[in-house]
């Protein structure tokens, strides 16, 4: 998936990164948070990761609230996954530590 892809090069630090070459990515976050909402709307076989790197983004980006609603999705969509749900409680107590 190209969204995942342009997350995790945008994750290497720059000098190294000028070391690295995939075909079509180039760590753009802002690229990356678009092909993840986009995968994770309408994606067939990557849905539910493409959802999941868009709740990493967002927390990167400062945008809790948005991640928040993912995860409380995901975690009411698939109840017998209780990593979701630790995740969500985790951020939502994060959020309370440091609102915005």
């Amino acid at each position: 998936m190209l969204g995942s892809t342009e997350y995790l090069l945008s994750r290497i630090p720059g000098p190294v990164r000028s070391f690295i070459s995939v075909r079509g990515a180039s760590g753009d976050k802002k690229k990356a948070i678009a092909f993840c909402e986009m995968a994770g709307k309408s994606g067939w076989f990557f849905q539910e990761f493409a959802r999941r790197t868009l709740v990493n983004l967002y927390v990167e980006e400062n945008r809790s609230a948005e991640a928040e609603k993912i995860l409380g999705e995901m975690a009411e969509e698939f109840p017998g996954n209780p990593f979701l749900r630790a995740d969500l409680m985790k951020l939502r107590a994060d959020l309370v530590k440091s609102p915005g």
